[in-house]
This record gives structure tokens, sequence and C-alpha cells, in this order.
């Protein structure tokens, strides 16, 4: 037996290939075709003697099923999961209407959803759908081919580590005893910063108020209406999202049915899919034609209207001199990062890499890159991974790679010593989860919670914009931009570095909510009769969301929305903000705060100055002249401090930021829990412990002060320590007292306010 592979479109996509299996008795060679994208033709591929015996497509993105109708011949099965199955009808009718692609009620007659082992040449070969993540209903597939001892390749398609819309991601140690991995190594190390900055826009001007409009492709908008679904789980932020033309019609086929998306596949008045305070998403991903077009006409006179195009391509995005409103873009590119790709190689181990969705240059960085034989040669010749029972290595390769793919065979003994290693195991199961959960989806949960409570988006690191292509004419002058899906070429940028987070974090439980400006909230630590501990932390202060509006009545009569998939990678963004409220677009002057290095902190003690709370201590030593001091719990100090280090910034800077946070809560009515007591933290303690912590108390001191005094001596913090000297604080002093003067407050110690809003900063972090 002889397995080849070869290319299908190399100087195009580059993510299609042709897997042929020679046997020396057969008349006729059997080749599986693994997705059509651009330029496939299957009469330049296959030979007199051989024939189709299945198409793998990954998923629906029109750079894998472009060139399906040439593609296909010899009444192959056209294989897919069921997700991308149940929507194919809908694709490849925007297929039709955008890219010519022909014969589309032939090819559905073909396609058939799996999730299980499925013969593709009887007793010789056969596929099993994986997990992809990237996009809702996308897959790879493992093939195996042979019955003793099997050849097995990996088909990873388009994929990434987290899940898409519920679609789990993939998981390479779900895979042992592989011969070959068919890499996509299309990446980007920024889409999750991208990610968390669009999802954090929808839902900040909706909640605004403002009619906010998303163009998108088909399954992209998909993707983002889970996961503004599963927004108010995480960040307790409720949003109204409806959805129109082809992105309701991918998302009601695939049986999603989330209670605040409502669907609209046509419609004959685009203003029954816009509401003030909702998210109406809508394809294409620039607003030119269809329904993207339609409804941006309707709002484009609207100042308080918002236009959040989120591309995945070669698109000419509107900018803010196309409406009175916002405008924005944003990037949508869902692939991994290169670390997952060396992740990838590293954890399977495989004896091939064949290098997918990559050409020319770009193939360049991956030749010996990893422990294996890699194939990154990006070109149209077949090639032979495994003849007569043994693997062939690429004709190329040195003694020295040779060697180092020695030994990672032989590293994978268990696996190669027993036959039959993936019968014994279960493979990961393709079906869609229940629920949303926007951090496994990508969201980076703990920025977009502070964005939604202070109304700013995370400072973002500077990068340089990826120039547009020029948009081809429409028939009635207008530009029009190239409706095509992404994921054609690599996605790159530097690597995203994880968020650095304080080492100690508090379980706050659940705090009880009231209709006032300010609840109870506790901060004193109580011990109870079963031998409580102690817990300092506020519970997290909850925003209040908008009520969603009732559902319009929607005309159905006519036009169906139009758009296709996931756009080409590159876009400029606008000049608008990308959801972020300005100070003048607020009203309010902009101010800016120098930070300075932390004053030294007082540790004899409570300060004996005024009772004020926070008191201005221009004489306080080794204070400056701006200095305020300010009495909090020696917890919370410590932890602003050790955060303060973890970040590079100063204490000062620290708490800035945390009363500036709560002042924007409060100013925007949302419930501030602010309370003088602390909720009892119970263990279960035997007896003997109840009697050791008896013994150990001060003659003079309570249970729950000398638990408390032996934890922070534990912890390395001095229990007294409960002053702390902030530069450049000032400003905030007269609003913390206007706080603890309200008659709604519960707290009249202004300290007390400062404590609650590093409590609430610090476990958001």
């Amino acid at each position: 037996m002889e397995i080849t592979y070869q290319h299908a479109n190399p100087h195009s996509g580059n993510e299609s290939f042709l897997l042929r299996i020679r046997e020396k008795h057969e008349a006729r060679t059997p080749c599986i075709l693994v997705d059509a994208g651009d330029g496939v033709d299957a009469g330049e591929l296959l030979g007199d003697d051989e024939y189709l015996a299945a198409i793998l497509l990954t998923h629906a993105h029109v750079d894998h099923y472009r060139s399906l109708d040439d593609a296909h011949r010899d009444r192959a099965p056209i294989l897919t999961s069921p997700g991308t199955a149940a929507i194919v009808e809908d694709v490849f009718a925007e297929g039709k209407r955008h890219y010519g692609l022909s014969e589309t009620e032939a090819l559905l007659g073909h396609v058939e959803g799996i999730d299980s082992w499925r013969d593709v040449v009887a007793g010789t070969v056969r596929v099993h759908p994986v997990p992809a993540g990237h996009a809702p209903g996308a897959c790879g597939f493992l093939v195996e081919v042979g019955d003793e001892d099997p050849f097995h390749a990996l088909v990873t398609g388009d994929f990434t580590p987290r899940d898409a819309g519920g679609y789990p991601g993939f998981e390479p140690e779900n895979y042992f005893d592989i011969d070959a991995v068919f890499l996509t190594a299309a990446t980007n190390d920024d889409f999750e910063d991208e990610l968390t900055e669009t999802v954090g826009t929808l839902v900040q001007r909706a909640s605004e108020g403002s009619t906010t409009l998303c163009t998108t492709s088909g399954l992209t908008g998909v993707h983002l209406a889970t996961l503004l679904a599963g927004v108010e789980r995480d960040t307790e932020r409720a949003v109204r999202v409806i959805l129109a033309g082809q992105v309701a019609k991918l998302y009601d086929r695939l049986g999603y049915d989330h209670d605040n998306v409502e669907t609209v596949p046509t419609y004959s008045d685009p203003k029954t899919c816009l509401n003030a305070g909702a998210v109406t998403i809508a394809g294409p991903e620039v607003p030119v034609e269809g329904s993207s077009a339609r409804l941006f006409r309707a709002i484009e006179d609207d100042p308080n209207a918002t236009l959040v195009q989120v591309q995945g391509g070669n698109t000419d995005a509107k900018d803010s001199g196309d409406a009175k409103g916002t405008v924005s873009s944003t990037m949508f590119t869902n692939h991994p990062s290169e670390d997952v790709l060396d992740d990838v190689v590293d954890t399977i181990s495989p004896i091939h890499v064949v290098v997918e969705h990559q050409h020319g240059r770009a193939t360049e960085r991956y030749k010996d890159k990893w422990d294996a034989y890699t194939w990154a040669n990006g070109d149209a010749t077949e090639q032979t991974l495994f003849r007569d029972g043994s693997i062939v290595a690429p004709p190329w390769v040195g003694e020295k790679t040779h060697s180092r793919v020695r030994g990672r065979e032989q590293s994978r003994t268990v696996a190669a010593s027993n036959d039959g290693l993936l019968e014994q195991l279960s493979l990961p199961e393709i079906g869609r989860r229940d629920q949303i959960d926007l951090a496994a989806e990508g969201v980076d949960v703990k920025p977009l919670r502070k964005r939604l409570r202070t109304g700013r988006p995370a400072p973002e690191t500077t990068s340089q914009p990826t120039p547009n292509a020029e948009a081809s004419g429409s028939s009635r002058g207008e530009r029009r931009a190239t409706v095509a899906d992404g994921g054609l070429y690599e996605t790159t940028g530097p690597a995203i570095s994880e968020q650095k987070r304080a080492r100690v974090t508090v379980d706050t439980g659940d705090a009880d909510q009231s209709e006032e400006l300010f609840d109870t909230v506790s901060t004193q630590v109580v011990l109870s009769a079963e031998a409580d501990t102690t817990n300092d932390s506020a519970p997290e202060s909850v925003d209040t969301a908008p009520e969603p509006t009732p559902k319009d009545d929607v005309n159905t009569d006519d036009e169906d929305g139009t758009d296709a998939g996931e756009r080409l990678e590159s876009v400029t963004g606008s000049n608008e903000s990308t959801g972020s409220i300005e100070a003048d677009e607020r009203g309010e002057p902009e101010q800016t705060r120098e930070e300075t290095t932390e004053e030294p902190i007082d540790n004899d003690g409570a300060s004996e100055q005024s009772v004020s709370g926070v008191r201005s201590s221009a004489a306080m030593e080794g204070g400056a002249d701006d200095a305020t001091t300010v009495e909090i719990d020696p917890v919370v100090r410590s932890l602003a401090a050790e955060y303060a280090d973890d970040c590079g910034t100063t204490i000062d800077a620290v708490v800035a930021d945390a009363v500036e946070e709560l002042l924007a809560a409060v100013l925007r009515g949302d419930n501030v829990h602010i309370e003088p007591d602390a909720p009892a933290t119970t263990i279960d303690a035997d007896s003997a412990l109840e009697q050791v912590i008896e013994q150990s108390m001060a003659d003079d001191a309570d249970v729950s002060t000398s638990v408390r005094r032996t934890l922070c001596k534990g912890l390395g913090i001095d229990p007294d320590a409960r002053t702390i000297s902030v530069a450049g604080f000032d400003t905030f002093v007269p609003l913390v007292d206007a706080i603890a003067e309200n008659d709604d407050s519960a707290v009249t110690d202004p300290d007390q306010i400062v404590q609650v809003a590093l409590e609430h900063h610090l476990t958001d972090q």
C-alpha cells in the first residue's frame, strides 16, 4: 500500500488537498479530497485510473467550498459535521448568488452529516469527524487507512483550541498514534483581544440606548449572537439581539434558541429589525449590499446610532464620514496563535506534519521547526508519506532531521506497541454544548466586566492597520466590498501576554440586592460557632441591565437578507472609537493623572489625624504635597500593593482607578454595595480544632480577631498596618466625601468607600 498527498490549490488558499490510497491489487485508486477552495478542479487532479471516494468538508466558509461544483465527481459523498450539513442549503444558495457556485441541488443530494466512523472505502479507509472550534459547525477529520497496524492521518481543518458558538474547540491531547497531521497554519495571535473588544463595544453601545447595527458574515454573525446571549451570565448585563437575513437563517438552521435573540430571516421594512438598546446583526460585513446595506441606510442619519463592522478580510469599511452616528470596524479572524501550533505538534507527536493554508514564503518558517518530517513545500507535487508498511521521509531532509524524528518516534512506544489504540479510546464528541462559556470562547471576561462598569475599554496596544484592498465597482457605480469568507491566508501578530493577576482570590459569596443606592456589604470578618474563618472581600458590584424591549412585529413578506461567510483577512480600522465613550461625547472634561512612586506606608497602626476618613496630609512623613492618607483593611492594602507590583504600576494608580470605577458606577445608578458588616464565613471544624483555636487566643481577643491575626501573619501581612498614603488622589476626595454624606448611603466613613472600591477592583483582576 502507498499513501500520498497532493496540494489541490497551492497558489490560492492552499487549504485543499488530495489523499491517494494505492494498492497493487486494485485497478483503480481511491482518492479523498479535503475541502474544495478556490481553484480546485478534480478533472485536473485525478488520473484515468483514479476515482473520488469522498470529499471531506471541514466547514461552511466560502474559501473551503467555492469550487465544490468543479471538484465533485463519481457520485462521491460530501461528508461533514451535522451542524454544517444543516446549513449548507442556505450557504450554497449564497454561493450560487455571489460566487458562481453551480449544480447546488445536485451537490446537496450528496451531503451527509456524520458524527461517528464512516467507511469511505469498505475494509480499507474510514473517517471520523473531530471538534475544531473556529466557527459554528466546523470540524476536522481523523482518517484511518488499513485494518492491521493502520495508518492514521489527522486533518485539523481551520481550528482553534477555543469553542465557537458552543461547538467545542480542538484538543490535541485527545489523539494518539497519529502518523500524519495535516495542520492548518493560519494564525492570529490577537484574536482574543479583538473578540473582547467587539463584544464589549456591542454590549456597551446597546446598554447606553444606541440603535446598534453589527454588519458581518453569516457564520460570524451567528457566533457573535451566541456570545451576546452568554454575556448576561458572566457580566449581569443583558442585551437584546435581532438577527436579520442570512444570519437569522443560519442561526435557526443550527437549532440555537436563546431567550434574548430574535430572528428575522425576511422583512419588508428595515425599521422592524432596529431598536434603540438592541444589537441588530446582518450581513455582509460591510454595508454596501444585502441586508446590512438596507439596515444601514435606515440609521445613517441617526446621531445616536452605532455601526460596528466586524470584518474577516479584504473589504473596504465605511468610516465616520459615512454616517452621523458612531462608526467603527473590528477584526474577526478566528485562528490559533503560533504557540498553539507548536503545542499541537508537541502533544500529538506525529511523524509527518503537512502544512496547509499557507503558501509561498509563509511556509518557510515551518521547515525544520518541529521534531517531525515537515512538509512545507507548498506546490502541487504529489508526495509519498507511507509505502509498504514504512514511513517515507521527504527526499530533502538530512541525517540531523532523521535523527530527531527517530527520537520522537521512539518516544511513542506505548502507542506504537498497542495495535488499534484509537479503537480503545473514545474520540471527542462534536456536538454543541448546552451553555455558552465566554472564557472558553476566547472572551477575556474581566476587562469586559470592567468596561461595562466604567464605560471605558481596556487600554489597547498600538498596532499598524492592514491596508484594505480596493473594492470593485458595482453596476450602480457604488463601491462594492469583496464578499468572501475569511481564513484565506495567515493572520499573525504579536503574542498575547496573559494579563497578570493577583495571587490571592476571595470567594465573596452571594449578596442580597435592594432598590436603594447603597446596600450593605461585609468588610468585618466574623467567626461562627462552628469555628469560622475570615473573608475580607466585599461582594462584586452588580450592574443593572436595561429591561429588554418587547419584540416588534415583523413583516416577512419580501426580501431575503444576503451575505455569505467570513471574509479575507485584512482591514483598516476607522477613525472612530470602537465603542468607547470619549470624554467629549459624555459632555465631561478629559482628565489626566500623573502616576508617582508609592508613598511610605505607616505600619504603626491607625492614623491619628482627623476623623474625616479621607484626609489631605501634606505633613505626613515622606508624603508629597498632594498625598492623601486612607485607612483601610490591611489585607486589602496588601493585595493592592501586590497587584501594583505585578502590573508594574504604582499603588497610587491602583487606588485612583478603583475609586474612579466606583464613582462611575454610582453616577450611572448601578447597585453599588457598600456595607458596614461582613457575612460570617463558616468552616467545618472538629472539636479538637475548636479547642486549639480557643487556646491560641489572647485573653482580651475574640475568636474573629484571633483567627484574623493568625491568617494575616501566615500570609506575611501586618494586621496593624491599616494606613496608606496615596499621591494625586486629592481630586477624588470631595466626591468620596459626598457619597459618604449622602442620606441614602449606608456608610458614613469615606475610608470604607475607598476600601470597597479597591475590593471590587482587585477581585475583577
